[in-house]
């Protein structure tokens, strides 16, 4: 990894190994699958039940109705790939 800048010409650079990137990315990937197949995806340690947005000086709320919810926990449920560990 080389980091270099140059002041006169207001440039900064970073040049990474191609090898260092595609490890970096593959050891994430492999975390990410192992804990979503453990049975604890990332997430599920808190609920998000509303959304709020602001937008100049308004904001917008997003509150999904309960028919919503459980159409989507059931599409959810049926879609899982990694079933649960019973360990």
């Amino acid at each position: 990894m080389l980091l270099s800048y140059e002041p006169d010409k207001w440039s900064l650079s970073l040049a990474v190994n191609t090898w260092l990137v595609v490890g970096a990315a593959a050891i994430l990937a492999a975390l990410l699958a192992w804990r979503w197949c453990s049975g604890s995806p990332l997430g599920k340690e808190f609920e998000l039940d509303q959304a709020e947005f602001g937008i100049g000086q308004n904001k917008i709320r997003f509150k999904p109705n309960l028919t919503a919810r459980q159409t989507a926990y059931a599409i959810w449920v049926e879609l899982r790939v990694c079933p649960r560990s019973s360990l």
